[in-house]
């Protein structure tokens, strides 16, 4: 299993550059991130906002099926398999916001480190420990970890 682990680690960093060259460097990405901002100003300005969208949300969805296609073999699926990956996903996106890749990069490695030295602790409540990482920059910081 340890060959398979490497090559998500390369397979999520591939599709990490992918996605961030997407977002950052392409004319989709820029369409999009002045939709976010404004969608009444990129329609007058002639972006098809409701298109932008659609191929968004496909994207997410793309992504988040290969996510899932990834780590099956690791972690196994049950029915409720997604509830504990949606509060670690919520935690990241709190602490790294919503504005920037990088913060979510950053806040991504900051929760995985912290879940994993806690789960190698305190077994018990490792995960727990996510949590209390993100109220700690809630009640700390007035940013996001890495501004735009």
């Amino acid at each position: 299993m340890p060959v398979y682990r490497v090559f998500v680690v390369a397979a999520t960093g591939l599709i990490g550059l992918i996605l961030w060259f997407i977002i950052q460097r392409s004319r989709f990405g820029l369409q999009l991130k002045a939709s976010a901002e404004s969608s009444e100003m990129s329609a007058a300005l002639g972006v098809n906002v409701p298109s932008v969208f659609r191929r968004t949300f496909a994207l997410g969805a793309a992504t988040a099926g290969i996510a899932g296609v990834l780590a099956a073999p690791m972690q196994g699926v049950t029915p409720g398999s997604g509830d504990e990956i949606m509060g670690i996903a919520f935690a990241v996106v709190v602490i790294g916001g919503l504005t920037t890749i990088s913060g979510v990069f950053l806040a991504s490695l900051a929760v995985g480190l912290v879940q994993s030295i806690g789960i190698v602790f305190w077994p018990e409540g490792g995960s727990i420990l996510v949590y209390v990482l993100m109220a700690l920059v809630l009640l700390t910081t007035r940013h996001e970890l890495a501004s735009a």
